[in-house]
């Protein structure tokens, strides 16, 4: 959060995005996990937050089901005769999702504890990262490869 949140006090692009002035005030990186642990924790805020965003991405034609990506970090792996015949479908982008949350957006290390907490992290995280594709998207239009 702390990157991100530097993030929105150095980038005018940010700060218009979430309707912050120039002179406004950007919250302390500190503050969501205070709302969190104070307001929000028995709550599903941060699921309607993502289902929200997702929705708007739905409703701009921005989601395609043509690939679909799964993070298949703590999947078992199967013994399957056919493991071969499954397809990586550009590991290259995931990596790079992965790559960015954890350089720019301080995924790196973390100092919560519990799966609720780290999992709110996370989710808060690949929201602001997709919010920021969706408005340069929307700026820019999509780059296809």
């Amino acid at each position: 959060m702390r990157k991100t949140i530097e993030e929105v006090e150095t980038n005018m692009a940010y700060r218009w995005f979430l309707g912050y002035g120039f002179h406004d005030k950007v919250p302390h990186f500190s503050t969501f996990g205070k709302n969190y642990e104070r307001r929000f924790k028995d709550t599903d805020l941060f699921e309607q937050i993502f289902y929200r965003i997702l929705m708007t991405a739905a409703n701009k034609k921005l989601l395609s089901a043509e690939h679909v990506f799964v993070d298949s970090t703590h999947v078992k792996a199967s013994a399957n005769k056919r493991k071969f015949e499954k397809k990586i479908v550009r590991k290259e982008t995931i990596e790079r999702v992965f790559a960015d949350a954890k350089e720019k957006h301080g995924m790196r290390w973390t100092t919560l504890r519990g799966l609720k907490k780290l999992s709110m992290q996370a989710m808060l995280t690949f929201a602001a990262i997709n919010l920021k594709k969706m408005a340069n998207w929307t700026w820019q239009g999509p780059k296809m490869a």
